[in-house]
């Protein structure tokens, strides 16, 4: 017995490695690889269930700004006009009396911009915390029966005179939004002549601006359809969300298509027109 304590003291003295004071060091590396596989299994569902419900959140959001429109337009006889991007003050920047055109509805001719959140009284931004854009068509944003248009009647002959000036029942929109098959790459005709387009730049906000008003990174070159979104134009894309891809192009079938998450809410010129009636803004 004096053999063996002699034994496990020299042991002890010489450093070998004991199981009775912890693991050892192989141990807690195989217990660390555990631990991060089970919380990478756990964090990749979380972070897929927070994005969708924050695109839920958005999709209500743009849902509350149609209702706005469709409010105010009911109230004023016409939508309102864009936050001008220059502006950013929340207020639509409506025509100005004896400095625009009287065929323009909005100040400077500018039909592009941020939802005017302060006029409508909505959330300025999405989920995301990014700036909503908005979209119009300039005939819709010139009230029904407006006085100071009275001049501007453009006639065509053999068919009845139509003020360009002035909101009338059946001016058509001049919006119109395009999709695109992933799988063949073709470009289809999703909604024309629509009235208004409310966009969110989505989970990327490439284009737009964040909370404190600051710029965020333009889309790469390839990525066609979120840079049609940002050029303030009638055109718009709405189609089926794909993540970045490097080396991508989104017109070139022998290319991947580039990374696209913006969401789209539009009005039709036709509820526009069945809330103008019913609030006996059109006869």
């Amino acid at each position: 017995m004096a053999q063996g304590r002699v034994a496990r003291e020299a042991s002890s003295r010489s450093g070998a490695p004991s199981r009775v004071g912890g693991f050892s060091l192989i141990e807690m590396a195989v217990v660390v690889v555990i631990l991060g596989l089970l919380l990478g299994g756990l964090l990749a569902p979380l972070a897929a269930q927070q994005d969708a419900q924050k695109t839920a959140e958005t999709r209500r959001l743009l849902e509350e700004v149609r209702e706005g429109l469709l409010g105010f337009a009911a109230v004023q006889g016409r939508l309102p006009c864009p936050d001008r991007l220059a502006d950013g003050d929340g207020l639509e920047d409506p025509r100005v009396e004896g400095a625009d055109p009287p065929e323009d509805g909005c100040a400077g001719g500018e039909y592009g911009g941020w939802v005017p959140w302060v006029t409508l009284g909505v959330s300025p931004r999405d989920a995301w915390g990014r700036r909503l854009r908005y979209r119009v068509t300039r005939e819709l944003t010139r009230r029904v029966g407006d006085p100071s248009a009275a001049a501007c009647v453009t006639p065509v002959p053999a068919v009845a005179p139509r003020n360009p000036c002035v909101l009338e029942l059946g001016d058509p929109g001049d919006i119109s939004v395009h999709g695109r098959d992933l799988a063949t790459r073709a470009e289809r005709l999703v909604a024309r002549e629509l009235a208004a387009v409310v966009l969110s730049l989505g989970p990327n906000g490439l284009g737009g601006v964040d909370a404190a008003g600051a710029p965020l990174s333009a889309p790469p070159a390839g990525a066609e359809e979120e840079l049609r979104n940002l050029d303030l134009d009638a055109t718009f894309v709405a189609r089926d969300r794909s993540a970045p891809t490097p080396g991508c192009r989104d017109s070139a079938a022998a290319a991947p298509p580039c990374e696209f998450d913006d969401l789209l809410l539009w009005v039709s010129p036709h509820v526009l027109y069945n809330r103008l009636v019913i609030a006996g803004r059109l006869p």
